[in-house]
């Protein structure tokens, strides 16, 4: 994830293969992102933790997608958070409300091998009022 870019929406920082910091400092839009190109070839499943380092509760959306192709929606095919099933449409991510403090840890299963964007959302959903967030996404692995 050294490549993680806040595309103009977020302030990355602590960049590693493996993780790194997403603040933001002012209230997103819906929809707001910052990704990586990250080549995941035959990688079947994903996983990597969220904390939410701020001191109130969070949403963040995670996306693995083809970029640029017609219907490059999520290459999800099934998540987990905290080792339960997610449950309900997740064609375009898997999304979540982290606590203040608090982590959650994210197992998604992967179709396909053309992905080659991860992206993260950080209090960009719909009818989100916050004016800010951090969180750190670490011990991110893929396997095949």
């Amino acid at each position: 994830l050294s490549s993680m870019d806040g595309w103009g929406k977020y302030e990355i920082s602590d960049k590693s293969g493996t993780g790194f910091t997403m603040k933001s400092t002012a209230a997103q839009t819906e929809n707001d992102c910052g990704g990586a190109d990250i080549t995941f070839g035959t990688a079947k499943k994903v996983t990597f933790t969220v904390k939410n380092n701020a001191d109130e509760e969070c949403w963040v959306q995670v996306i693995i997608k083809k970029d640029g192709a017609d219907g490059s929606g999520s290459r999800i095919e099934s998540a987990k958070l905290d080792g339960e099933a997610v449950t309900g449409d997740i064609k375009w991510g898997v999304n979540t409300t982290i606590d203040a403090g608090a982590s959650k840890d994210f197992e998604l299963v992967l179709t396909g091998t053309d992905a080659d964007k991860f992206v993260f959302s950080l209090n960009s959903n719909k009818d989100n009022t916050k004016t800010s967030g951090n969180i750190t996404v670490s011990n991110a692995y893929m396997y095949r």
